[in-house]
């Protein structure tokens, strides 16, 4: 007799399943009349999941008038039962006072049944209460507690949030290395809030996280790429540094398009100056000595260029974060403004570069045979930039040069080179 009742019970409980998902199937079908008739059904013999969906079917108002109230008292049913779902979207009825007066007392107390059935959302929903003193007194601990807790159980917003507290200090001593793992396992979670935040922690660099501009990139991609806002206006930015003019252009546009007026000030802005480009952040006849090695504190003197009569100095390449690079200088004028920047690379770099320069800037002039000596040259704003590889060398040079300086260099090459055949000449 006890064995017939387990099967009994099992086949009910397989025949609701199957009850279940053919209404399921027939609510995403939009098949409403179906689905409400299955779920009513299933209601009625006091199933917990059936009534939420029937809270869901009145507050959207699928196949029938919406109704607050009506998916109210479903949801309540399902809570008595404590669905997770149910008690979840109670909570929110009373958090945003739709169909009911607000009450955070009431939203958290829904909340916190959900939470302890491992509902993540939920244990965010309680620490974001806790954490502004919505209905309770404001306490950082607790929400840390429910936020860790959340993080445990997949949501990323609680994730997201224990970042926030480490990187701003908030109930914790300031620790942006902890804030930084909390926003990656948020992203890793989907976040694109952390997203964001992880690219603003490279981008400015600080104790424990070094500067490094194409993580940046790589991280405000993936949050523009899922139409974040901010991300988009950030990576405008980041283009404009680095004189990628038409990238700056394009993703300011997309932060326009959704109402971004930053990005609309920029993208003016940047029609009203004279574009020059900026390797590695350092505008070329904008950027000063003092703000160079502000940027890059490791460097050493070089002397002075006798073209321009200003400094010289080698950066240390670990700094700039550019795979094969090998040397870096910088050339200053006599007021200290950045004249020239001159990078040397493996000589199988050559095509890469060649690839990227011609995506940003304006070719004027190129000799790329299969074998012997590789030359381009580009303009952009007031600068010229050459790429050479010598058949018989083992380097790839770079160079960003202004125009002034270019000009200066010719001039005085050319004079010594008359001076010098007219000394040959004296001698003859």
């Amino acid at each position: 007799m006890f064995k017939v009742l387990i099967l009994s019970i099992l086949l009910s409980i397989g025949l609701l399943a199957n009850d279940y998902n053919t209404a399921m199937q027939a609510l995403k079908n939009k098949e409403y009349k179906k689905a409400m008739s299955i779920f009513n059904e299933l209601s009625d013999k006091g199933d917990a999941q059936a009534q939420t969906e029937l809270g869901h079917i009145y507050v959207n108002g699928l196949g029938v008038k919406k109704d607050v109230l009506n998916a109210k008292k479903y949801w309540e049913k399902a809570a008595e039962k404590n669905n997770v779902d149910a008690l979840y979207y109670l909570g929110l009825m009373y958090y945003k006072g739709v169909g009911v007066t607000q009450d955070y007392r009431k939203s958290l107390d829904y909340w916190k049944r959900a939470a302890k059935q491992n509902d993540g959302e939920s244990a965010f929903s309680v620490g974001y209460q806790y954490e502004y003193g919505q209905g309770v007194k404001q306490d950082y601990n607790k929400a840390i507690k429910y936020y860790k807790s959340g993080s445990k159980d997949g949501n990323a917003n609680a994730s997201n949030s224990m970042g926030i507290f480490y990187e701003k200090g908030k109930g914790v001593p300031v620790d942006r290395k902890s804030a930084l793992k909390w926003y990656q396992k948020a992203a890793e979670q989907g976040s694109v809030i952390s997203m964001y935040n992880i690219g603003l922690l490279y981008y400015n660099g600080t104790a424990g996280i070094k500067q490094d501009h194409r993580k940046s990139l790589d991280y405000w991609k993936r949050a523009a790429e899922q139409g974040f806002v901010d991300a988009e206006v950030a990576l405008g930015i980041l283009y404009e540094e680095t004189g990628d003019i038409k990238n700056a252009q394009f993703w300011y546009k997309k932060a326009i398009a959704q109402g971004s007026v930053v990005a609309q000030n920029n993208l003016k802005n940047m029609s009203t100056v004279s574009v020059n480009p900026a390797p590695f952040g350092l505008k070329i006849d904008e950027a000063t000595y003092s703000e160079s090695i502000k940027k890059y504190p490791l460097y050493e003197d070089a002397g002075i260029n006798k073209y321009s009569n200003g400094k010289m100095i080698f950066i240390k390449v670990d700094q700039l974060h550019f795979d094969g690079l090998k040397e870096a200088k910088l050339i200053f004028s006599q007021s200290e403004k950045l004249q020239g920047v001159l990078l040397t690379l493996p000589k199988e770099k050559f095509d890469d570069l060649y690839s990227s320069l011609s995506h940003k800037y304006t070719l004027v002039d190129k000799n790329i045979p299969f074998v012997g000596d590789k030359y381009a040259k580009f303009v952009e704003g007031n600068t010229i930039i050459e790429l050479k590889a010598l058949h018989i060398g083992f380097q790839t040079t770079l160079q960003y040069i202004d125009k002034k300086l270019m000009s200066e260099f010719t001039t005085t090459t050319n004079n010594e080179k008359i001076a010098k055949k007219k000394q040959e000449e004296s001698q003859l």
